[in-house]
């Protein structure tokens, strides 16, 4: 199994969509870069829980068909909130999962499940679907100013608040950056 969390360029970094990014499949996320290169990037969202309130149209973790007793296990066991996580737009059927791994690049790594247990140490966290990106469109995405690149934390995957996530980041920056964690949902209603 390919190890994508191991993968140069924006490996490791986090994408915030800037707050008019208006792609409902982007609008205010954060995503976490596992591979970038010259034939395009794959991340994966980190602050779109399925069970949170405000995803409820989507699938609930019951009604997705891909999942499995073992898989089921894996995410009653990861980190709060105990959830599948809407990845991203591609491949929306087919899961994807994180594992803490101090030993690797960016401390994070991908999981079989089918070889490795839920007994062990370390958080992680499961994903349907993932975002992905052609040669250059991801930075020709951010030449055009649609996301903010930054370094990413262990704990911005596994944070216990996803849906908060997307202002603590802007937060923590600091500056004018740090006042776009204000800027309302829908700024036409000021």
């Amino acid at each position: 199994m390919h190890n994508y969390a191991s993968t140069p360029g924006l490996s490791g970094k986090l994408l915030v969509a800037r707050p008019d990014l208006d792609d409902p499949n982007f609008s205010r996320t954060c995503v976490y870069v596992l591979a970038h290169n010259k034939e395009g990037a794959l991340g994966v969202v980190v602050n779109r829980p399925l069970r949170s309130p405000a995803r409820q149209a989507g699938p609930s973790i019951e009604d997705a068909a891909v999942l499995h007793d073992v898989l089921r296990a894996w995410i009653d066991s990861s980190v709060p909130p105990a959830s599948l996580f809407e990845g991203g737009p591609v491949e929306p059927h087919g899961v994807f999962g994180l594992i803490e791994d101090s030993s690797s690049t960016h401390g994070i790594r991908s999981i079989d499940i089918d070889s490795e247990s839920t007994d062990g140490s370390g958080r992680w966290r499961f994903f349907r679907g993932y975002s992905g990106w052609g040669p250059d469109q991801l930075d020709d995405e951010i030449r055009r100013d649609g996301w903010f690149v930054f370094d990413a934390l262990v704990d911005d995957v596994y944070t216990s608040s996803p849906e908060s996530l997307w202002r603590m980041v802007l937060a923590r920056q600091g500056g004018e950056i740090a006042a776009l964690s204000r800027f309302p949902d829908d700024p036409t209603l000021n």
